[in-house]
């Protein structure tokens, strides 16, 4: 079966946090993005300690333009 990727923008913090959330409580692969790169790292971090046998990453883009 293939891997399941989803990429969310903006998921430093509220909906897209918890949406990266929701996508690795059911085994995806979680690439977020955000524009500030010390808050994307503090998510992945976070999100690596809660979910430690996931695959989640991130990129830094400001996609506002």
């Amino acid at each position: 079966m293939a891997s399941r990727i989803a990429l969310i923008t903006g998921a430093t913090d509220g909906i897209g946090k918890a949406t990266a959330r929701s996508l690795l409580r059911t085994n995806w692969a979680v690439v977020i993005t955000g524009r500030s790169p010390e808050k994307c790292k503090n998510t992945v971090d976070e999100l690596a300690v809660e979910f430690p046998n996931s695959k989640v990453s991130y990129l830094v883009a400001d996609l506002s333009q």
